[in-house]
């Protein structure tokens, strides 16, 4: 026969089997819940839906011009990004979409991806960036060690680095046959001062290295071959 609890001694919620049956009872709820069609549409990571691929390089061959803003010091570089980003109204990544690679980041986003990641050659380069790991923030000490991306839309995608107005003038247009050289800096150093965008889809060739402009102080570039 079952042991009646001492009603004299013992509270209601003090009696195990009681506790047993309210700890089963709240994980129930909790899994129809979790479960609910109304749940799992506020846990989607945003409306935006991403692309099953990549933009395709088939315009790499199309003439284009690129954009180009001059002069921008690095005390000034945050704002201006910042005022880039609110143009284009593109939008931080949630927590739960970083850490992904840019085929499952929604477009309309802006994200950052260590530097050295970004290095592909033209046999490879639509499956190494398919494997690029995006993280939804750049801090102080990291400005040289990623690269900031804009996913402006379902076709394009940018990456945005300064580099010296010589260079700048040379590539403000790329006419898709001829082959140019660029070093590309994450964020403004003295004589990189340029920022433009370069649309993903018109590098062909990508690799980073370090180099040490100040004592102590290694900066991540990366030299890419555009077309």
């Amino acid at each position: 026969m079952e042991n009646k609890p001492n009603l004299k001694t013992e509270k209601w919620y003090q009696n195990r089997r009681i506790q047993a049956e309210i700890i089963a009872g709240v994980f129930l709820l909790l899994s129809a819940v979790l479960t609910s069609p109304l749940w799992l549409k506020l846990l989607e990571k945003s409306a935006d839906t991403p692309p099953a691929s990549l933009p395709s390089s088939d315009t790499r061959h199309h003439p284009v011009s690129i954009e180009i803003r001059p002069n921008i010091s690095r005390e000034q570089a945050d704002s201006v990004l910042t005022a880039i980003r609110e143009s284009r109204n593109l939008r931080e990544l949630t927590p739960l979409e970083s850490g992904k690679n840019i085929a499952q980041t929604p477009w309309g986003t802006y994200f950052f991806v260590t530097t050295h990641y970004l290095e592909c050659s033209e046999s490879n380069i639509a499956k190494v960036w398919k494997k690029k790991l995006v993280t939804r923030t750049r801090l102080k000490f990291q400005v040289y060690d990623k690269s900031e991306i804009h996913y402006t839309s379902e076709k394009q995608i940018f990456i945005l680095a300064f580099i010296s107005q010589e260079t700048a003038s040379s590539i403000s247009k790329l006419d898709g046959s001829s082959k140019k050289e660029v070093t590309l800096f994450s964020y403004p150093w003295e004589g990189f001062d340029t920022l433009v965008f370069l649309p993903q889809n018109r590098i062909i060739k990508a690799e980073s290295r370090w180099i040490t402009i100040e004592e102590s102080w290694p900066v991540l570039v990366l030299d890419v071959t555009v077309q």
